[in-house]
């Protein structure tokens, strides 16, 4: 049913600047995650991740709260599919405060994983100006000389 901690939270999600937007399956969902995680992590780790990551604390900031919802959706999959060997923020470094979203042993190895997101600020900037925009969408091939094709016939 939840620690204190959950509880504490799940009784302010209404004033948090997203959550209070989104329909309540998602946040059973991430409620279930959330549960599940608490039992396998000390509480100093728990209360980063409520605090810091998915900001509970009211100091939201869109693009790194997307960057914690991914990790969020990527650890509820392992957490539910190995958590016998699930291990959240893991330092894989002796003597580095460095470590990886999540680690876990399947099949004899030990598989870590990063989540990373990216982000657009520069395209955001570009975008936001007035002017004509020119771009390529997806892989294109000889990228560098059809842009420059492109950009001599304007």
């Amino acid at each position: 049913m939840g620690s204190q901690l959950l509880n504490s939270v799940k009784s302010s999600i209404g004033s948090h600047q997203y959550f209070s937007l989104v329909d309540e399956r998602y946040i059973n969902k991430l409620f279930e995650y959330l549960e599940l995680l608490e039992q396998k992590i000390p509480k100093s780790k728990m209360q980063r991740l409520i605090y810091k990551k998915l900001k509970f604390n009211n100091n939201y900031e869109s693009k790194s709260f997307i960057q914690s919802l991914c990790e969020v959706c990527v650890g509820y999959y392992l957490l539910r599919h190995f958590g016998d060997s699930f291990e959240y923020e893991k330092k894989v470094r002796t003597g580095s405060d460095k470590d990886v979203d999540f680690s876990f042993k399947h099949n004899q190895y030990q598989i870590n994983i990063e989540v990373k997101c990216p982000r657009y600020d520069e395209q955001e900037k570009i975008l936001n100006k007035d002017g004509l925009k020119l771009g390529f969408f997806g892989r294109v091939p000889d990228y560098e000389n059809q842009y420059k094709e492109l950009n001599q016939m304007l």
